[in-house]
């Protein structure tokens, strides 16, 4: 097999599958990750997946009722600020 440059760090490597397009370093492994993710979040059916997904999970009675008391907390919060806010 020939001997291909890294798609990061530029260096030259010894691939030892022919999908590998990257080097083994530890940076680069990383670099590679961060590019799959972002480009599997782009795409629109995944993220429909995730958006139906957590539709249907926030609607269970359980779930539904801590969504409900944190919402309630955080918006308490949120108002005693801006009446300190307001007040100063």
């Amino acid at each position: 097999m020939k001997r291909l440059k890294c798609k990061y760090c530029k260096k030259a490597f010894q691939p030892v599958r022919k999908q590998k397009l990257t080097c083994g370093q530890k940076e680069c492994q990383r670099k590679r990750k961060k590019d799959y993710q972002r480009e599997y979040m782009q795409r629109p059916e995944p993220r429909e997946k995730r958006l139906l997904y957590y539709s249907e999970y926030i609607q269970r009675p359980k779930v539904k009722k801590h969504v409900q008391r944190y919402f309630q907390i955080y918006y308490q919060k949120k108002k005693k600020a801006s009446q300190i806010v307001s007040s100063v």
